[in-house]
């Protein structure tokens, strides 16, 4: 989300295993919807689900 925004974002996590973490930057982002179609739309349908759903009353 902060990827597309280009504004700041955080979240708390709690793993129930161990994992491993990879931060994706902007410029890899940028550089995948460069080259692969429809990654850039799915993204942001993504987004635009998450932000509705934010909004619906519970």
């Amino acid at each position: 989300m902060a990827l597309l925004s280009d504004e700041p974002r955080s979240a708390t996590v709690h793993s129930v295993t161990a994992c491993q973490l990879y931060e994706l930057s902007k410029q890899d982002v940028d550089a995948l919807c460069e080259v692969c179609d429809g990654v850039k739309e799915a993204l942001t349908a993504a987004a635009r689900e998450r932000a509705e759903a934010r909004l619906k009353p519970r």
